[in-house]
């Protein structure tokens, strides 16, 4: 999902200095000194300290002179109406779009934090599910104001009026779950979209009221809003690469009272397990993360994506079984490395890790029964490393180093693939009469052989031992999934 990388990405295109003149907010603070008011006081300066990590991402329609036309739909009654005028605007002038990147501290006054902080302690004490939370809870996942990148915006007020029948609803609800389900419930009418036409990263909340549709990851945000409004602390989660399948994906998680997550989204909750498999999970969070490599490394050293955030937590071993992946690189002068998975063709990056002086890295908490490339990067070159390694479901690590003078002959279809749990999607169907090609990597993807599909099955001769291997057809897709197979038993791993 392209949105992914971009709206990451987006959050750092200005460097943001830790530290700002809060002087601004010497209204915020002298409110909550002089009503002695400590908690109050405390979630203040909690989310003025971190507001400099923060910038959003708004859209704006400008006209040949390149300037603003001052159309926004919500100035409008309803967005069918919204649509109508803009096609009159369009129709009329000659517009374009632009996006605008504004940081969070030039446009967040005094009056709009203590609104927020009122709006949000309300919310905290108000129902029988909400006042269990301590205050460290709290300030972390219901007084924040805002989310990941969406434009900031006066939601608080909106979301209550929004949700006003589930919260006549659940008038003898208890715990998180039933919040959850009910919220879920709620926004089920709301229509998916998978890419918006305008260029717009994220929708403002409330934005997505006023549509009532969304992306992915502007349902995530959907949820984590209206959570607030009802005291119910709910992140924004997001895997940046499914391990063994392709795109990328954005959820919600809810905290119980006793500490741990109910993943969820609109249409389904993942209380066991997700049907596909997690190589690494990261939680947006509103609090600067100070091990977050942007804060460790200067930001143009880090490669576009998720990585740049300084707000991204690592809250994998939450949702998985994980292990440590050390690796040790040979010939590397870099103190960074990076671990990938194969996704929609390419090793994409998960994860990071530092090199020490010894070249051993250490990737921490990574999810099991997936494959991984190490890499590392040198004057904005990707430099892979010659063998991918397998994180066993036990734990173990192995790794795939094709054996060219230990080999076997096998047949492949689909018929003799490993049955998992798991859903992970790989669509290559094997046809008669078709031509197939068999690579293995080493390095990179090296042709074997090709071979013609008889009884939806191909045979290969000499496919070398503790390999990696891809089946593509003449033409090929880039959502095909690597395998490695058991010479004793031809049974097929799909990764």
């Amino acid at each position: 999902m392209k949105i992914f990388g971009y709206f990451f990405l987006s959050l750092v295109v200005i460097p943001i200095a830790v530290a700002q003149d809060t002087a601004k907010f010497n209204e915020v603070l002298a409110n909550y000194q002089a009503d002695k008011d400590s908690l109050k006081l405390k979630a203040a300066e909690y989310l003025i300290k971190n507001m400099s990590s923060h910038e959003s991402i708004d859209l704006i329609w400008i006209n040949e002179e390149g300037k603003d036309t001052g159309f926004h739909e919500l100035n409008f009654e309803d967005y069918p109406t919204a649509l109508e005028n803009f096609k009159i605007l369009k129709d009329s002038i000659s517009i374009r779009p632009q996006e605008i990147t504004i940081k969070d501290f030039d446009i967040v006054d005094s009056n709009y934090i203590i609104k927020n902080i009122e709006a949000a302690f309300t919310s905290w004490e108000k129902y029988q599910w909400s006042r269990k939370y301590d205050f460290e809870t709290f300030c972390k996942q219901i007084l924040p104001y805002k989310s990941v990148i969406e434009p900031v915006q006066d939601w608080r007020k909106n979301y209550t009026l929004f949700l006003n029948d589930v919260i006549e609803n659940l008038q003898d609800a208890e715990e998180p779950i039933e919040v959850c389900q009910a919220l879920a419930d709620r926004y089920k009418q709301f229509e998916y979209v998978e890419t918006w036409n305008e260029p717009i990263p994220l929708l403002g909340p409330n934005q997505i009221l006023f549509r009532e549709m969304g992306s992915c990851p502007d349902f995530a945000n959907l949820l984590v809003y209206s959570g607030r409004v009802l005291g119910l602390p709910i992140s924004f989660d997001f895997t940046p690469h499914w391990a063994a399948s392709s795109n990328t994906h954005f959820w919600c998680a809810a905290t119980d009272h006793d500490g741990s997550i109910i993943p969820f989204d609109v249409y389904e909750f993942y209380l066991e397990h997700f049907n596909k498999r997690l190589g690494k999970v990261y939680r947006s969070a509103y609090e600067i993360q100070e091990n977050s490599l942007a804060n460790i490394v200067p930001l143009d050293s880090i490669p576009d994506g998720f990585l740049r955030s300084k707000n991204i937590k690592d809250v994998t071993d939450q949702y998985v079984k994980t292990s440590n992946v050390e690796y040790n690189f040979e010939n590397t002068k870099k103190n960074i490395a990076y671990l990938t998975v194969y996704n929609k063709s390419e090793w994409k990056i998960v994860d990071w890790a530092h090199i020490n002086e010894n070249g051993k890295a250490t990737f921490k908490s990574c999810g099991r029964n997936v494959v991984y490339l190490p890499i590392t990067i040198a004057n904005n070159q990707v430099i892979q490393e010659k063998y991918p390694i397998l994180l066993s479901t036990d734990g173990t690590i192995s790794k795939l180093q094709p054996t060219l003078k230990n080999t076997f002959d096998c047949t492949l279809s689909r018929e003799n693939e490993k049955v998992t749990i798991f859903k992970d999607n790989n669509p290559l169907v094997i046809s008669d009469g078709k031509n197939y090609n068999l690579f293995y990597w080493d390095k990179k993807w090296v042709k074997l052989a090709e071979a013609i599909a008889n009884q939806n099955s191909v045979s290969f001769k000499k496919i070398p031992k503790n390999a990696l291997l891809l089946l593509e057809p003449d033409t090929p897709s880039k959502y095909l999934r690597p395998f490695i197979i058991n010479s004793k038993t031809s049974q097929i791993s799909w990764f």
